[in-house]
């Protein structure tokens, strides 16, 4: 894509063509204009609302969305930190979970508890209202880890966060409202002193998925304590959006990045991680000794040992770090199927 988009102050300023280009239909991260709409983020934030407003509305109508504008626009509004958006945003996540799915795919799976927290640091009643309203859909289930953000940013206490979701979990039990399960794992993450008298009732209720979390690994991780606490706070991502071309550069959803950022050639796709290769050998060729980083022509084909027992998943809370090393919660990554 060629862009006539020019940064510096002398140009003339084409809202219309930055518009343009941020909606092409070729699917692709325009750097330029991101880089003109954050320059000119006064002039940007109402047109930016109104292409999300558009999309959302198409969307709701049955119709299926063409570009990829709308998820730009998301993105930048919320870099802006424009409070003027924020209807628009949460409109948008009032979607049903099929026409979510069209308008955003899956590409806020590992932004949304940091974007909501972003929305909620100058009204906590925006998480409130979207974990009490099944009309959010699944973007409803991403709003409880939230709190995990604001205590982290600051703006809520570690026990200020406990409560709000103790009170959650009162009216979802009462309710019998499906969010139980992801209720409490998020109140684990905080690491409380002692397990409260609802997550006894919901156990009692059978009202709590043990695949997601179990009455154990609760008890676990509340002896763990503050341990469990630092943990689930150092592997949280930047709250929000810090760069919208940063965050976006690698979403599936976009087919190239345009325009002048050219990404440096990833040398080392084909090389084979010597721990991996290691640990490998091991499993499949345990009478063979182990050379890490020599190559091996038949890595791909081990022979299995018959009496050999193998259980590659290891046990992992669905709130804890994914043992693949994504950086990811398991509930997030591994364990989501």
């Amino acid at each position: 894509m060629n862009s006539d988009i020019r940064l510096d102050d002398e140009s003339p300023l084409d809202l219309a063509q930055i518009l343009n280009e941020l909606d092409n239909e070729d699917c692709i991260l325009p750097y330029d204009a991101i880089r003109a709409a954050q320059k000119h983020r006064e002039q940007m934030t109402p047109l930016l609302i109104e292409m999300l407003r558009q999309a959302t509305e198409w969307v709701r109508q049955g119709n299926d969305a063409e570009t990829n504008g709308h998820l730009i626009a998301l993105f930048l509004l919320i870099e802006f930190k424009a409070k003027e958006a924020y209807p628009a945003i949460i409109d948008s996540f009032s979607l049903t979970d099929l026409q979510a799915m069209d308008l955003y795919g899956d590409a806020l799976l590992d932004f949304m508890p940091g974007l909501l927290a972003q929305l909620a640091h100058d009204d906590l009643t925006v998480i409130d209202d979207i974990i009490a309203n099944p009309a959010f859909g699944s973007f409803r289930c991403d709003a409880p880890d939230a709190y995990l953000y604001l205590v982290r940013d600051g703006v809520l206490s570690r026990e200020e966060a406990i409560e709000r979701l103790r009170r959650h979990l009162r009216r979802a039990i009462d309710e019998r409202d499906d969010i139980v399960s992801i209720l409490i794992a998020a109140w684990d993450s905080l690491s409380p002193p002692e397990i409260c008298p609802e997550i006894d009732e919901a156990f009692q209720l059978n009202l709590l998925d043990d695949s997601y979390i179990s009455r154990e690994e609760i008890e676990e991780n509340i002896a763990r304590g503050d341990v469990h606490f630092q943990e689930n706070l150092n592997w949280l991502p930047t709250t929000g959006v810090v760069d919208t071309f940063e965050s976006l550069q690698d979403c599936y959803l976009f087919d190239d990045v345009g325009d002048e950022f050219d990404e440096e050639p990833d040398d080392d796709y084909d090389e084979v991680d010597p721990e991996y290769e290691a640990l490998w050998n091991q499993v499949f060729r345990p009478d063979e000794p182990v050379h890490p980083g020599e190559p091996r022509d038949d890595l791909l084909t081990p022979t299995f040992h018959e009496s050999t027992i193998v259980n590659f998943t290891p046990k992992v809370g669905r709130n804890e770090p994914c043992p693949c090393g994504s950086g990811k919660k398991y509930k997030k990554c591994c364990g989501a199927s």
